[in-house]
């Protein structure tokens, strides 16, 4: 939902403020997000979304996004659903996910790298973090920062899906962290990083 913060009515901005049942929502069709963040460069909203079997993803979001819920899960080409099957609103957009996860590694927190303290080549780069292998993955987003982008180096993900370890591996940051809940960038400019099945806080620097 997008709210004025000060008496929780709808912004005249919102994609579906014409419907009084709608008028507040910026997004729907989301299953189980446990992370949300903004860019620094341009104000879009990324999320991490998890499937219930298949299919945990990262997306971003443009106002009006359907994320596809219920009917589908990470690319609707590896569905038999169609774009007829989504309920689709009135200035809403069906978008695949960025990527996403076959295999659930159940992603959790995500947030940019709005520092330089750590290299300036991962400056404004998207770390995303997994519960289940405590890894923290890194991604860039393109020139105009609209999406993910993969290198040809990467050629087994451009159908933006993680099928095995392997292609997983090529996208860590790091790894050892005993089920990731939480990522932050310190007010020092350092990243800090939130274990919750070892009740530590792991701190990042170079």
């Amino acid at each position: 939902m997008k709210i004025n913060s000060e008496d929780g009515s709808a912004l005249e901005t919102n994609p579906f403020f014409s419907n009084p049942n709608t008028a507040k929502y910026f997004a729907y069709g989301i299953r189980n997000s446990f992370g949300i963040t903004i860019d620094p460069l341009t104000g879009t909203i990324c999320q991490t979304e998890n499937g219930p079997s298949q299919y945990d993803e990262v997306n971003i979001v443009k106002p009006g996004f359907n994320s596809g819920w219920i009917q589908v899960m990470g690319p609707i080409a590896q569905s038999e659903t169609t774009l007829d099957d989504l309920q689709l609103l009135p200035n809403s957009i069906y978008l695949d996910s960025q990527l996403s996860w076959r295999d659930p590694v159940a992603l959790t927190d995500i947030e940019f790298m709005n520092t330089t303290k750590l290299g300036e080549k991962y400056s404004n780069m998207l770390l995303i973090g997994d519960y289940n292998q405590g890894n923290i993955y890194i991604v860039s987003l393109d020139n105009k920062r609209e999406n993910i982008f993969l290198d040809k180096s990467k050629k087994n993900l451009l159908d933006k899906v993680v099928h095995d370890d392997d292609e997983a591996n090529s996208l860590l940051f790091g790894t050892g962290f005993g089920g990731i809940s939480d990522i932050e960038i310190g007010p020092d400019g350092y990243l800090y990083v939130l274990s919750f099945k070892e009740g530590k806080l792991y701190m990042i620097f170079k």
